[in-house]
């Protein structure tokens, strides 16, 4: 169960979300929304990935909306990408790896959607889904196009709900990954200068942390934190902007949540420190 709906605005191009914060008075903050990419139905975009493996965008859809989505690499690109479709409460609707026309590129066809509201789409790539950038190597820019078609825009609203928690530097929370919503979203708002640790700890199963920034752009990413056994850490994240960041507190095979026999998921106690 969600704590809370975070209302999320929408325009063409831009995904804005206001999310109520445990201890915290947004009305003082800057920057206090989320906006990544907003997909417009049947418009191809481009992106590139600079210094970050997977990002995420947004679109909107009705009960019954037949959508297909493809990622496709650039021509020059070694680029495998993958996607995953994810619903408000965070379950995973649709996702592929190598369906596409072009060798290596993703595809997903004939994808009905279950409910009217908010979708989110990841993309990544293969090897990028839980590996974090490697910042000792020089980091090779990767450019893909990714269209969405079929899904119908709700023009008559200015928001619409994502199902989430709330937390705080300084908080802890539990929550769960169960094979419905493999994805549980989190609102954290962090301040330019803060260094945080972000844990998942006393977890169950094989569990899967991301930390993306404002603009959907993920800026961390842990599988198995060394010390933490199955446990998951991203340490000593240095905030480079205020403003509001989206946690993915998830499990190892989470992209195969749409085929519910094949992730288990389980508990998790979600961490925000300020790092030592």
């Amino acid at each position: 169960m969600r704590w809370f709906k975070a209302l999320l605005a929408v325009s063409m191009l831009s995904l804005a979300t206001t999310a109520a914060l445990a201890a915290q008075d947004t009305t003082e903050l800057e920057n206090d929304i989320l906006s990544p990419i907003f997909l417009e139905s049947g418009v191809p975009f481009e992106y590139t990935f600079e210094d970050s493996n997977a990002v995420i965008f947004g679109f909107t859809g009705l009960a019954g909306d037949v959508i297909d989505l493809t990622m496709t690499q650039a021509e020059d690109s070694s680029l495998d990408p993958l996607v995953v479709v994810l619903g408000p409460r965070g379950e995973v609707i649709a996702s592929d790896d190598d369906s596409g026309e072009q060798p290596l590129a993703s595809a997903l066809t004939g994808i009905e959607l279950p409910f009217d509201g908010a979708y989110l789409i990841l993309a990544t790539s293969f090897g990028g889904l839980t590996r974090p950038v490697d910042t000792e190597v020089e980091f090779v820019p990767e450019t893909f196009e990714i269209t969405l078609t079929g899904n119908t825009p709700d023009t008559e609203s200015e928001t619409f709900e994502l199902f989430s928690g709330a937390i705080a530097v300084g908080e802890s929370a539990a929550g769960a990954s169960i094979p419905a919503e493999p994805v549980y979203y989190w609102f954290l708002y962090l301040y330019e200068g803060e260094v945080v640790d972000v844990t998942l700890t006393e977890s169950d199963y094989d569990a899967l942390l991301m930390l993306f920034d404002t603009n959907g752009v993920r800026v961390g990413v842990n599988d198995d934190s060394p010390d933490m056994d199955t446990d998951s850490a991203i340490l000593g994240y240095e905030v480079p902007a205020s403003g509001m960041y989206l946690v993915f507190a998830t499990g190892y095979g989470f992209q195969n949540g749409a085929m519910l026999d094949m992730y288990e998921g389980g508990n998790f106690v979600l961490n925000v420190t300020a790092a030592e």
